[in-house]
Parts: C-alpha cells; structure tokens; sequence
C-alpha cells in the first residue's frame, strides 16, 4: 500500500517495548486518506525516529490489522526533496539490473518495478 503522511505522534497506548532485549519507540501514524496505522523503530537506530517524516509519500504493508500495525517498505516521493544525481544515476542502474534479469527470465516483467525499488533503497536505505 501506498500513502502520503499527514501527521505522527508517538503512539500513546505504548510509547517504548522491550522485544527480543531491543528496545522499540512505537509511533502513530495517520495518512491524508484517513487510515492511521501504528510503525515501529529500533531506539537505538536513526535516534529511535523513524526514516520517514510528514508529507512523504511511502510503501508501507500492513503488518496486523486487528492491531493497526504497518511496516514502511521505501519512501516513494519525499517530501520537498528531489534525488541528487547520484540517486538518479543509481535508480537507472537498479532500473537496469532488473530489466536484465526479466530478460534472462529470472524474474517476470510485471516485477521490475518492485525489483528497482528493492535494489535502490538497499543502496540508500
């Protein structure tokens, strides 16, 4: 799923938990279509903030809708922001590897675009 944030707060049923001895920062976020999922972060990486801010644009899958939890998968449009040429650059590489893989058979072309965004956000991620 895709949705543009409009709003996050610290989730205010559970603030910080303890999982597998990692702390967790919980927060709530609420997207301009109205739905408001729950997304978690590891305290000890990024300051405990998540890697999106208000106003992006993010891939997200739903993790537990009985509890309204989500996962953020990559930040489709940032906020305000454009990629630097190194980004652009990078993107058409990972645009390419992918096409050459459809090509080899090795993945199906409907799948390119999801292979793309996987190979950039783990070079940028």
């Amino acid at each position: 799923m895709q949705g543009k944030v409009k709003f996050i707060s610290p989730d205010p049923k559970q603030n910080e938990y303890d999982y597998n001895g990692v702390t967790y920062k919980k927060y709530k976020v609420d997207f301009s279509d109205g739905k408001s999922y729950s997304f978690s972060t590891k305290k000890n990486y990024n300051d405990g903030n998540l890697t999106f801010k208000v106003g992006d644009r993010i891939e997200y899958m739903i993790t537990n809708e009985k509890l309204g939890s989500a996962k953020s998968m990559s930040i489709v449009q940032g906020a305000d922001t454009k990629r630097s040429q190194q980004q652009e650059i990078q993107l058409s590489v990972s645009f390419n590897g992918a096409v050459k893989l459809a090509s080899k058979g090795k993945i199906k072309i409907d799948e390119i675009e999801t292979f793309t965004k996987e190979f950039y956000n783990k070079i940028f991620n």
